[in-house]
């Protein structure tokens, strides 16, 4: 008995046996994604609570920025201005010595700044805080 077949049946029996390969990849990634969104599931359930919250508290956040944007602004236009006029107020010879001057005490003033911009967002993180915990 002769055992004969066709170069195209061939052809049809590798691309079976490809199929028959993809479709197992496809299960075990199809199964690793039900675990992930099991998982997913598990934390927004845990985390109900605290997303709510933070979407609560959106819109105060956003305020604080905008007006820690705001001040942020004003003490730049300030700086500027006080160099612009220390800069034309002096004569030509003395201008590197005040502006190195201006720039120091603008370095203590801007470590103040920042050190009460702190402050202030620790007060409003604790007032939120009681907020949240009522």
């Amino acid at each position: 008995m002769a055992f004969e077949f066709h170069i195209w049946e061939l052809g049809v029996l590798i691309a079976a046996a490809a199929l028959v390969v993809l479709t197992v990849y496809f299960v075990k990634v199809l199964k690793k994604l039900a675990v992930t969104v099991d998982d997913i599931n598990v934390l927004l359930k845990n985390n109900n609570e605290t997303l709510d919250s933070i979407v609560k508290n959106a819109n105060v956040t956003v305020s604080n920025v905008a007006d820690i944007t705001e001040v942020a602004e004003k003490n730049i236009r300030r700086a500027d201005a006080a160099v612009t006029s220390i800069v034309l107020s002096k004569p030509a010879k003395n201008t590197v010595s005040t502006l190195n001057r201006a720039i120091h005490y603008g370095k203590y003033a801007f470590a103040a700044t920042a050190v009460l911009s702190q402050m202030f967002q620790e007060r409003k993180r604790k007032k939120l805080l009681k907020k949240a915990e009522k």
